[in-house]
């Protein structure tokens, strides 16, 4: 399999580093006449739009760096691990790393993918994404003395059984460890303030595996010889209902997408304009 880089769109002008795990619906040809879902279902669980609606980010001076496939080869906010044993993740998890089904029981790849090919997407795919985020981090805490990454997100606006979801933006932050209470407070506020219901840690969606990884409850004896300090790293992750700015018949963008994109920026100005005690 071909190596696919992350691409980077920005500089770090600020130690602000935005991704959007969920963004992409791009499946490799190697692996396109394998995927025994139906386009629109594809599409459905996709968080479509979201590349856009963060990109705000740029006009702050931060980074953006959108996910270069489909979660349906590969869930790259999944936490994977390379051992001399093999890849290590979650295989209990029902929608872990490797999607088996989709939320609606569908088969995602027929055949199903092997131990060589979850291997083969790691190393093109998964781990190019992660040491780019990796590298990014490092540099901002070079830089700035510290970091803050959001993981820019969407959601349903209601589950497969057709319940419907209140929420308008909720963050996810493990119960208020993945970032300083002072800046998950003072973002929430920004949300209320544009007349948002918001909550933290809804639905059990707390935070994916790049806004704990990069964050300060991460493991200093993993991240210190990145270059990372978890002490200096703040990380948040903002779900955005999808009701507010696309059509999920359609999957198209409504009339509310621009308001919505202004919001989600003024939002990130609120956390660019964080300084942490350190």
């Amino acid at each position: 399999m071909r190596l696919i880089e992350p691409e980077v769109k920005g500089g770090l002008g600020v130690p602000l580093i935005v991704v959007t795990t969920q963004s992409s619906s791009h499946i490799p040809p190697e692996f396109e006449r394998r995927v025994a879902l139906r386009d629109d279902e594809v599409q459905r669980f996709t968080a479509l739009h979201t590349e856009e609606l963060y990109n705000g980010v740029l006009e702050l001076g931060g980074v953006l760096v959108p996910a270069p496939v489909s979660r349906f080869l590969v869930q790259l906010n999944a936490k994977i691990q390379s051992t001399d044993q093999g890849l290590e993740y979650d295989r209990k998890k029902r929608y872990g790393a490797f999607l088996r089904e989709s939320w609606t029981g569908n088969k995602v790849m027929d055949p199903t993918l092997t131990d060589k090919d979850e291997a083969d997407i790691f190393v093109s795919v998964y781990a190019p994404f992660i040491d780019c985020i990796t590298k990014l981090v490092a540099q901002a805490q070079k830089t700035w003395g510290y970091s803050i990454l959001v993981e820019g997100l969407s959601f349903p606006a209601a589950s497969v059984k057709r319940k419907r979801r209140n929420a308008d933006i909720f963050l996810g932050t493990r119960d208020f460890t993945t970032a300083s209470s002072y800046l998950i407070t003072k973002t929430l506020e920004t949300l209320a303030g544009l007349k948002y219901k918001t909550g933290v840690d809804n639905y059990g969606w707390n935070g994916g595996y790049p806004t704990g990884h990069f964050s300060r409850i991460a493991n200093p004896e993993e991240m210190n010889p990145l270059g990372i300090s978890p002490s200096k790293a703040e990380a948040i992750q903002i779900e955005t209902n999808r009701g507010l700015y696309m059509n999920e018949g359609t999957f198209k963008k409504t009339g509310r997408f621009d308001s919505t994109k202004s919001d989600i920026s003024k939002t990130l100005e609120t956390i660019s304009r964080h300084k942490p005690n350190l």
